[in-house]
This record gives structure tokens, sequence and C-alpha cells, in this order.
């Protein structure tokens, strides 16, 4: 740093703000820093730079806090455990576990109604020495995050819930949970399934799974194409699913929610009864078949992802965004037949 702050006739501590993309010193001089330090060979040590602006900061002991936003309204103990629940509580467990393997803890902080405090939470973070912030999925989609100065965080976004800022990602691979569960009920030999997703989840997860769902049914004949519901409601009611299993016919259904699962079984025709049914997001102790998305797996790679910008000292919102998918895998059930090829 003495060299460079030398060739570029300035001071050292220049050249330390500099090098850490301090917004104190301006984005000419910065930009001139860094030119000079890499024409100089200059490579900095990620952990030791991570170390010392750790040290640097006043009220260091919280340094090592992450900050999870929410969009519930509630903290994590009062979310209620139906079927998209399940999926954000194994998610945070996931964030919980791998944060203290690393030495980090979380801090959930619920933003129902703080939309216009981005200035005072940026504030309160910047205090406390909170560095790392972590976008979770569920609530509102229309609900933006606060507007705060994310120069001075690193920050990752878990799951596709909320896209208004292009940070870096982890999510489940919706695509390849749609393809793997496609896969396993050809070879079955079902010839007709059928995908019940409710138009709220659809846009929630960029419209992978109806997507895949639609481009396979390119290759198969037109009279096996079993149309996806429709519905202008945000939730799936009970009456447009029955009306599509009556009017279609799948062989075996497709979907999100062992509610529909429910009500398949509920209906009282003999051609209902043959249906079958896979769960595309089935938890771990389901008898269902169906695609575990390995949400526990998400958290714990999202914190993976933050600790390296963490270390590489890197803030502000990317230039470029990563995106990180997280493979499900098939697991096998009572709600799906070994073969049914004999029964034709």
């Amino acid at each position: 740093m003495k060299d460079i702050a030398v060739a570029l006739g300035c001071s050292v501590a220049t050249v330390s703000l500099a090098l850490r993309n301090d917004f104190r010193i301006s984005e000419a001089m910065r930009a001139r820093v860094t030119l000079q330090a890499r024409k100089m060979g200059y490579k900095p040590n990620p952990l030791v730079s991570s170390l010392i602006a750790y040290r640097r900061k006043p009220g260091h002991s919280e340094a090592g806090t992450l900050a999870v936003l929410t969009k519930f309204g509630v903290l994590q103990n009062r979310w209620k455990f139906d079927d998209y629940f399940y999926f954000y509580s194994r998610l945070w467990n996931g964030l919980v576990e791998r944060s203290a393997e690393l030495g980090f803890r979380v801090e959930e902080v619920p933003l129902a109604g703080t939309e216009n405090e981005g200035n005072k939470l940026t504030r309160i973070f910047r205090t406390r020495g909170i560095k790392g912030i972590i976008l979770f999925p569920g609530g509102p989609l229309h609900q933006p995050y606060p507007a705060m100065d994310w120069r001075h965080f690193s920050v990752v976004a878990a799951a596709f819930h909320s896209e208004e800022l292009p940070v870096h990602r982890v999510a489940s691979d919706h695509a390849q949970a749609m393809k793997t569960a496609i896969q396993h009920v050809v070879a079955l030999g079902y010839r007709r399934p059928g995908l019940a997703l409710t138009p709220f989840l659809d846009p929630g997860i960029r419209f992978a799974m109806s997507g895949r769902f639609l481009a396979w049914q390119q290759g198969i004949a037109p009279d096996l194409r079993v149309p996806l519901i429709e519905s202008k409601a945000p939730e799936l009611d009970r009456k447009a699913f029955e009306l599509w299993v009556r009017r279609h016919q799948p062989d075996v259904i497709l979907s999100l929610t062992d509610e529909h699962y429910g009500w398949l079984r509920a209906m009282k025709s003999q051609k209902a009864s043959r249906i079958d049914f896979v769960h595309l997001a089935k938890k771990e102790n389901s008898p269902l078949a169906g695609v575990n998305l390995r949400s526990h797996e998400v958290g714990r790679s999202v914190i993976n992802t933050l600790a390296r910008e963490l270390y590489l000292n890197h803030s502000d919102i990317p230039k470029v965004p990563e995106l990180i998918l997280v493979s499900g895998e098939w697991q096998d059930g009572h709600s799906v037949r070994r073969k049914i090829a004999t029964d034709k």
C-alpha cells in the first residue's frame, strides 16, 4: 500500500480505504487506486481483509450478525406450518444451522409496515456493525423491500419470491424438479399427467414448473395433453380443481400442495379414485411420492454465498448477479403405483 501511495502521490490511508471500496473516497480516486494496484500485482488476502474490517468496526461484537428480512409481519416462531410455511421453516432451519457452523448468528427482521423506513434500517444496521443481509421469501409479492443504502451491505436472496433487487440468489431448481417428476411418472407408465398449480405460486417461482411442463407436453400426442387449470383467483379453489379433474381425466396429478391430494381422494367418482398423485414439494417424512426440493440445503447454500461475499468484502448490488440452484430428489411413496402398464 505504501508503494501504491507513493506512485499516486496520496496517503496510505487513502489507498487502504480505496482498496476496501470505502465511499468516503471518490469514485475516481478508487478507480485510480484499483488500476495502480492491479498494475503493481497487488492481491489482497480476503480472510485477513475481512478480519481487519471486522475489528475496525465500533461495537464489532455484532459484526457476526446476519439480518434476515422477512415479509410475514410476525416472527418465525409464529409462522403457520402449512405446505407453504413448511418450505420456509426448512429454509430457515438451514440458514440457522449453517450460520452457527461458520460462527455467525441470524436475526429476523419482520418488514411489515417498514416499506418507507429504508434510511432508518440502514442507520440501525450500520450502527450495530451488521454487514450481511438475507432477503427471505414469502409474504405479498407486491410488497417491496425498504429502499436501503445497499452500498454498505452484502446481500443474498433466498428463493425466487421477490425480484425487484438484482442480487445474488440461491433457490430450488423447480425446472429440474419438474423434469425429475415427469421422468418418473412416464417410466411408471402414466400417459396423461396433469399439473395443478396455483396462480399465486406460479409467478413466484418464475413459471419454472409450468414452463417445463408445457415444454414437455409439446413432445407428446395432442390428445394426451392435459391443460393447466384455468383460475383467476390467487389460490386454486376446490370447485375449479374438481371440475378440471372431471373434464380432463389426468391419470396422475402433479402439485405443490398435499391439500390437492385430499381433494382428489374426497372425490367419490370411480374414475377419480384411480388418479394418482405426485407432490412437487414433498416433505421429508411424507408418505406421498414426489420431489423433495431440499429447502434446508437452500438455506445452507444461502449462508455459504453470503459468507463468501463477506470474506471478499463485497458490498452493494452486484453488477453481475449470480443464481445458484439446488437440485431436488425423487422420493417414492404410496400415492403412485409401481407400474401401471398392465392397467391400461
